[in-house]
Order: structure tokens, then sequence, then C-alpha cells
């Protein structure tokens, strides 16, 4: 699903290079034709930046693709609304920069959900494949174009199907997991470690005081193994433990590790004694 939504929303962004052909058809001068293309790049640019702030900080890799998706179908039926208008050049160029701003903005999010889904495999292998496939498919939509459209042509269609793929994008988009495969790893590999067994010694209430104060990701079969109930603690329960990352699945038979994310926990007499400061806790189940 992640191929194909890529492919979808970044083949659409040849848009930007496609402006001034599509605003000379409506009569457009050379110059408004050019602060049209300065104005997408400019808001395009910054439009980018604080997409990316945003993913930074609340991680919401699917609601944003889709989002951004969605706008650019309506920034884009926009666009051919008011060139068949034909509104004055003010309008025009500023309706365009509006559609920079979710069509750039696209590619940043595309990318970084790329390098999530695809981990452990390396983040410039997986978005190198998936951009190198999408040259070929917009080189080819870009000729096909070409080919059987009149670009002098005012009834010109390209726009509209560059719209009806975005919106095609917005299906993938949600049918997509959202599973934050690398920043669940780098949570992984700070994380500071104690036995299950020194959890196990503790009693159920002991356990209980120590995962309300923890945030906590783990296998469901350990949730159960330990006792406790999630709906009453901050846990994020898993079915398997490919969410976690390659590096926390082993081979058969082998052991495998659960980790316990935690925030600040405070010493509680013994049964705390393991836990001091910002710590994390991970179990290992033999």
């Amino acid at each position: 699903m992640i191929f194909i939504y890529f492919q979808l929303v970044n083949t659409v962004t040849v848009f930007g290079a496609e402006i001034s052909t599509y605003m000379l058809q409506y009569d457009y001068s050379i110059s408004q034709r050019t602060y049209a293309s300065i104005a997408y790049c400019i808001s395009g640019i910054l439009g980018s930046l604080l997409i990316g702030n945003i993913i930074d900080r609340f991680k919401a890799f699917k609601s944003t693709q889709t989002g951004l998706a969605l706008a650019i179908v309506i920034m884009l039926i926009t666009t051919q609304y008011m060139l068949d208008k034909q509104v004055n050049e003010y309008v025009i160029i500023g309706v365009i920069a509006l559609v920079g701003v979710p069509m750039n903005g696209i590619s940043v999010v595309s990318y970084q959900f790329v390098s999530e889904v695809t981990y452990p495999v390396s983040e410039v292998q997986a978005v190198s494949f998936m951009n190198t496939i999408n040259k070929f498919i917009t080189f080819g939509s870009v000729q096909l174009f070409a080919a059987v459209i009149n670009p002098t042509e005012k009834d010109n269609p390209q726009i509209m199907i560059f719209a009806g793929l975005a919106a095609i994008a917005i299906i993938p988009s949600l049918i997509v997991k959202e599973d934050l495969r690398r920043l669940n790893m780098k949570e992984v590999q700070k994380s500071e470690y104690i036995e299950e067994t020194d959890i196990l010694k503790q009693t159920q209430v002991q356990r209980q005081q120590l995962f309300q104060r923890a945030s906590v990701i783990a296998s469901s079969n350990i949730v159960d193994r330990l006792m406790v109930n999630p709906n009453n603690n901050r846990f994020s329960v898993f079915n398997d433990f490919g969410t976690l990352g390659r590096k926390a699945t082993v081979a058969k038979g082998g052991p495998s590790r659960v980790t316990l994310l935690a925030g600040r926990l405070q010493e509680d007499g013994d049964s705390m004694n393991r836990t001091r400061g910002k710590s994390a806790s991970s179990s290992s189940i033999q």
C-alpha cells in the first residue's frame, strides 16, 4: 500500500514543472507565469519545513499524508476552476502558491513514512528504490501527456488527471498500517534492562506501582505473563515483536526480549531499588 501511495503522490508533484504551460493556455504573460512558479517554489519550501517539524513533533505520519493528499485534490480543482474563470494574476498566483504547500510537503512525509514501514531495510535503499521507480513513472506520464494533449487548448484535462491520482492515493494512505518501527527501535536501543525474574519477584501490587509510572511497550503474551492489566497502565500492546523491529526478533528457540520504555521512576523501598532516575526496563523470556 505504501508503494502505491508513494508512486501516486510523487507523480502528481510533476505539476510544479508544468505551471507555465497551464497558464499559457489562458493567455497569462511570461512574467505572470514566472511569478507563479516562484511563488509555488517558495511556498513549497516553507510548507515542507513546517510539515517536517509537525512530523518530528507528533509522529502522525498516516493522518498527515492523508490530509495532504486531500489538500492536493482540493487545491488542484480550485486551480482549474480559477484558470477557467481567468481570474486576475494576483489571485491565480496566490492559488498556485497554496498548491505548493501540500504538493511539496507530501514528499517529505512519504519519504519519512517509507523509511519507517520498511525498517530494518536502510533508509537509503528504501527511498532510492521507491524514487527510482517513480522517476520512470513520472517520465512516462509526461511523455504520454505530451503525445495526447494539446498544450494550447483550454480544456486540457491534465490538472484534473493529477487531482484524480491524488484522490486515488487517499485510499492506500488510509489502509496502510502506521507501523513506526524505526522510531520504536531507537527507543529500544536507548533502554536499560533488568531481568524478568527481578520483576516476577515483586508482588502484583508492586508491579502495578512500577508500571503505573512507566510508559510500556510490550508483546501481549508478556503482559499476560506479568499479570498486569494494560487498561490500567500506559501500555502499548503489540501482537508480535516485528513492530519493535527486526533487532527485537530472535532465532527460533532463543530468548525473546520485550522492552518497557519507562518514564521517570522514583525509588519505593526494595521494590524500586533497581530503577533510578529516568530508566527503561526490559524482560528476557527464555
